[in-house]
């Protein structure tokens, strides 16, 4: 509530600011709004004297900083294409798990960012592990119109509440996002993710979800195509997937997504009715092998209103039972030039696909009489 100002206050106001043109007079909105560099030639030296519930402003430059953030706070960059947070050229700072961060979000501090980019310390060298972003556990990040970019292991690494929208997350070489704990809900939306070209490691992931609630809505996924030798198109070894979930809370969904020129699309593990799988589209384009549009692993999934095709896919939609009886139900979708449009792994357990009636559409590149008669086709209205 504000308080009421007398008038002998006013005039005694109006006098000084008159007779002293210099003096600055402290409101509590200017105590309460800090500008950098303005005020504080640092992000961190700006957070280190905000207090909770602070703004804080950015303006255009490249800040060689490594960050934390321990308070809940608002910090507001001047655009993503002119306000560049960059690693500097050592990390000495971990976070509690013991990984290099540029930025690292703790203590349960709630903190809003908009109109940065988070950039790693070059597009070729990054350090082990590296973090653009670091949200730890009961702490909560919510992201927009930003930028992560220029090698980082995890784009954005959270064991908190985190939502990401209208982000682009570039140049990651392990994961885009990273989300892992039961407790906690990671919404992704209108983002663009793209993986690291050549990535040493064995398997990229545009979004894991490990644990988490996930809701990842109306998203460009591409680029997770992996390049050393163990990986491969057998189901045993590594792919590189654009989504991943393991043991995926309920109430999580993917849906209205594009996934293009990925290894494969989708791989829901051990997520028994985590989700709804609905309104995707997954494809590939020479010379990307679609290896596997969907996977359900170790549990029952359905899949609904998804596309899937590309100049060549091996599997549209593969169940794969290990440990428990898993399976893969499909209801209105589409798979287009695939080798083999279904396929099941029974090892351990049994793995089957199962269609809703008159709700699946298989088209292959081949002659009419190779798509597999198990598969229903309905007849045009």
């Amino acid at each position: 509530m504000k308080r009421a100002v007398s008038l002998p206050v006013l005039a005694t106001m109006f006098v000084l600011m008159v007779l002293q043109p210099t003096l600055p007079v402290q409101t509590s909105e200017a105590a309460s709004r800090i500008t950098v560099p303005r005020d504080y030639p640092t992000i961190q030296s700006a957070i280190d004297a905000a207090k909770p519930g602070d703004t804080i402003k950015v303006l255009p430059g490249t800040y060689p900083e490594q960050i934390t953030i321990s308070k809940s706070l608002t910090l507001i960059g001047t655009g993503d294409k002119v306000t560049i947070i960059k690693a500097p050229a050592t990390l000495p700072k971990t976070n509690t798990n013991g990984d290099p961060y540029v930025v690292d979000i703790n203590g349960g501090a709630k903190v809003n960012m908009k109109g940065f980019t988070v950039s790693g310390p070059s597009r070729t060298s990054c350090p082990l592990s590296l973090i653009g972003i670091s949200v730890m556990l009961d702490s909560t990040l919510n992201l927009d119109t930003s930028s992560i970019r220029d090698c980082t292991y995890n784009g954005i690494y959270t064991e908190g509440d985190a939502t990401i929208i209208r982000t682009n997350v570039n140049n990651y070489r392990e994961h885009g996002i990273f989300g892992f704990g039961e407790v906690i809900t990671v919404k992704v939306s209108h983002s663009n993710i793209v993986a690291a070209k050549n990535s040493e490691v064995a398997g990229t992931i545009g979004i894991l979800l490990v644990l988490a609630k996930g809701v990842i809505d109306h998203n460009k996924i591409s680029e997770n195509i992996c390049t050393v030798s163990e990986c491969g198109t057998d189901y045993s070894q590594p792919q590189s997937y654009g989504i991943v979930t393991v043991a995926a809370s309920s109430g999580s969904s993917i849906t209205n997504n594009v996934l293009s020129n990925n290894d494969a699309g989708i791989d829901l593990i051990l997520s028994s009715g985590c989700c709804i799988v609905d309104r995707n589209i997954i494809r590939n384009s020479a010379p990307n092998d679609l290896f596997f549009g969907v996977v359900v692993q170790d549990g029952e999934n359905t899949i609904s209103n998804t596309k899937i095709s590309g100049d060549k896919v091996l599997v549209g939609v593969l169940a794969a039972a290990f440990e428990v009886d898993t399976v893969a139900t499909l209801d209105r979708a589409i798979i287009k030039n695939a080798e083999m449009p279904t396929k099941t792994i029974s090892d351990g357990a049994t793995a089957k696909v199962v269609f809703v009636p008159r709700s699946v559409i298989t088209i292959q590149s081949m002659s009419p009489a190779s798509v597999p008669t198990s598969l229903p086709i309905p007849l045009p209205n």
